[in-house]
């Protein structure tokens, strides 16, 4: 990879790009900047502005804000007409960010915070204009975040958004359940948390390998009769699936809304 990388906004995943991209990059390859000037990162080649940035790069990869689109337009001045633009804006279609940017080699993709560990998931799809030597650029890129997945339509980046981009919340939320029943049960909140944590990530773990499936995996733990069950048969009858779900397509339906 021999492309000059700069990234605009540096918030949550903003600093997860960066940080993943430091570790296949050389720092001269890398740039960042933020506007708010509030970000923590340690960066050899911070720049004061976006358009110091766009002069240093060949590929430009947006993370701001979905609404600060048009403010960063105007910024650009269509300095991005001859580079490879690569955006997480959530429910922004490549349609519009060509419109915007003035520019027509864009891919569009949705990843998710694990990518700073190199465990994310990407959805990424490229505009017709985008090059065989760009969308293998992309591709690269997400490959060294986890998995990749190029979508065959900008619809299912609204899937992805709701199943892998917001899906980290969602365990989160579980775990944050699982530890509010253990302080309720008598565990001090140390003691909850690493109980309800570590099972998660124990859990994780095992599916690693990938060899088993999720619900291989349910039938493993859960003992005809045995406390496993019992909890199963409980979500079941309170319908825990469809209310899943229901989360889902609110999700889905948000990031329609957004892309307008």
């Amino acid at each position: 990879m021999k492309q000059k990388i700069g990234i605009i906004g540096l918030g949550n995943m903003g600093s997860a790009f960066y940080q993943r991209l430091e570790t296949i990059l050389p720092a001269e390859q890398l740039f960042g900047y933020d506007k708010s000037g509030g970000s923590k990162l340690e960066m050899k080649n911070k720049v004061e502005s976006v358009q110091e940035l766009i002069d240093k790069v060949e590929v430009v990869i947006l993370a701001v804000k979905p609404q600060s689109l048009s403010d960063l337009a105007v910024e650009l001045e269509g300095s991005c007409q001859n580079r490879l633009v690569i955006s997480m804006l959530a429910g922004v279609s490549v349609a519009k960010l060509q419109d915007a940017l003035i520019a027509e080699r864009v891919i569009r993709c949705m990843p998710n915070l694990p990518i700073k560990v190199g465990k994310g998931v990407t959805g990424w799809i490229a505009s017709v204009e985008a090059t065989n030597e760009d969308k293998k650029l992309a591709q690269k890129i997400f490959s060294s975040f986890g998995y990749q997945v190029k979508v065959s339509n900008e619809n299912m980046l609204d899937v992805v958004t709701a199943l892998s981009g917001s899906g980290p919340a969602y365990y989160f939320y579980l775990c944050q359940i699982l530890t509010a029943w253990a302080r309720e049960m008598g565990f001090n909140e140390e003691e909850a948390r690493a109980i309800a944590e570590n099972t998660f990530r124990g859990a994780a773990k095992l599916m690693e390998p990938g060899d088993m499936s999720s619900e291989d995996w349910v039938q493993a733990v859960a003992s005809k009769g045995g406390t496993t069950e019992a909890a199963l048969k409980s979500f079941a009858q309170d319908k825990l699936d469809e209310i899943v779900t229901r989360g889902l397509e609110e999700a889905k339906k948000k990031s329609k809304e957004l892309s307008g």
